[in-house]
């Protein structure tokens, strides 16, 4: 009895202590490996500053900190850009840059913020679900220890760096009996994940209903907090977008090169697509002059809107290689464990494709319980929940493209679903939220 005490009073904070361990050693691993865009911006040859960062971030960072304005001057053309990132990144870091703007301080305190409200929620889903101190140490190792996963969500210059721990802290809120702060929490995190990349607005749609369809059905009744969720986001889609329409005349729904718009719709639908995806970036096309739009754009929009017509333009005319592209998709999401796009080399390429193994045997799993329990008739509420937010995830990128990276916050979803799937295998036990959903 008094040894049993003793595990659980200094076996759990011993578990994630450990956890934050690993999140600073994947920021400082991270650091050293971030993408800097060495030959443009005002700063960007200075690989210790947070200005430096590529695809965009790190001028966004400076504009922000040093010109007072949002947004960043387009590489390719003259005019500045306002809708060309999604707004939280940029405003994160250029909140971290009050105190510093040296990359290691940035790595360190973006994660550490972030990763310790990951581990408060995670270790109240572990105190509902009653895992014990071994189940909570495997859920921490499948997290922050799977090279790919941790590293690519330690980032601070890709979308994926921010959505890895955003939608883990999600998914837990949304299966916690939640206190009357929660539905604020829930709010804040869904208009976050939003204003971090404009492709998650089927993610949040799908997160907000599940609380008000949640509470309704657990109580029968409506209340006024399961709708702070959509309040917030409401604010959040009307307020980024009345900004933008201040500053371009269009009213934004997410950014103007999203996998619904603009250049990366055209990336993924053109001619081409099928020679590159997905051993090499598509990026790649835009450099080497193999997407060419048929007028001469003034703005950022006109540019979206030309990039979407030439996108459109193409599914319509190419049904059967828009298919093809669909399998390759399929491929990469479901067992492929090359680069992609890739290369990686050396030892690098081998942890890469390891993680990549581990991840879609995950995946596997947990779409065999899920099957499992369906053929039993019974699905627990955490594996609908992951179905719903696979499904919502994963829509835009099979209208875009999809990389490896993309896979990654999802993957973190899958695993603590598979994590809390696996406990009841082995003896785990459920509170509330826990108690397997009958499905007729």
């Amino acid at each position: 009895m008094n040894q049993r005490s003793a595990e659980d009073r200094f076996g759990g904070p011993l578990v994630w202590a450990a956890a934050l361990l690993f999140v600073v050693a994947a920021s400082i691993i991270a650091r050293h490996s971030a993408t800097m865009a060495l030959g443009t911006g005002p700063v960007s040859a200075d690989r210790n500053s947070v200005f430096g960062l590529a695809y965009g971030f790190g001028p966004s960072v400076y504009a922000l900190v040093k010109l007072h304005r949002f947004g960043m001057l387009h590489s390719g053309h003259n005019w500045w850009a306002v809708a060309l990132r999604m707004p939280f990144i940029p405003w994160m870091l250029a909140a971290l840059s009050q105190v510093s703007t040296d990359l290691t301080f940035q790595f360190l305190a973006k994660n550490l913020i972030i990763y310790s409200l990951v581990l408060l929620a995670l270790r109240r889903l572990a105190v509902q679900y009653q895992l014990s101190i071994r189940q909570q140490l495997g859920m921490v190792l499948v997290l922050f220890l799977i090279p790919f996963n941790i590293l690519t969500g330690s980032r601070l210059e890709v979308e994926e760096g921010y959505l890895y721990p955003l939608m883990m802290i999600l998914f837990a809120l949304l299966l916690l009996h939640r206190r009357k702060a929660d539905y604020l929490w829930c709010g804040l995190v869904i208009a976050a994940i939003y204003l971090t990349k404009s492709s998650m607005g089927p993610l949040c749609i799908v997160a907000v209903l599940w609380i008000v369809l949640q509470d309704f059905l657990r109580e029968r009744s409506l209340k006024l907090s399961s709708f702070l969720p959509v309040l917030a986001l409401l604010i959040a889609v009307t307020a980024w977008g009345g900004y933008v329409k201040q500053r371009t005349g269009r009213f934004a729904i997410g950014a103007d090169g999203s996998s619904w718009n603009g250049e990366n719709l055209y990336k993924a639908n053109n001619p081409h697509v099928l020679e590159y995806y997905p051993y090499i970036s598509l990026d790649n096309l835009g450099y080497d002059g193999l997407l060419p739009i048929t007028v001469v754009p003034h703005n950022e929009w006109e540019l979206s809107d030309a990039d979407r017509a030439m996108a459109v333009q193409f599914i319509l005319e190419h049904p059967r290689d828009v298919f093809k592209m669909d399998l390759r998709k399929l491929r990469v999401l479901f067992y492929e464990v090359r680069e992609s796009p890739g290369p990686t080399h050396g030892k690098d390429r081998v942890i890469v494709m390891l993680s990549n193994a581990v991840d879609h045997l995950a995946f596997a799993l947990f779409l065999g319980f899920a099957l499992f329990d369906l053929w039993r008739g019974k699905l627990a509420e955490h594996t609908i929940l992951a179905l719903a937010v696979a499904a919502a995830y994963l829509t835009p990128y099979f209208v875009g493209f999809l990389y490896q990276r993309h896979l990654v916050p999802l993957f973190g979803v899958v695993l603590i679903a598979l994590c809390l799937r696996l406990s009841t295998a082995f003896g785990g036990h459920f509170q509330g939220n826990g108690v397997p959903t009958e499905v007729k």
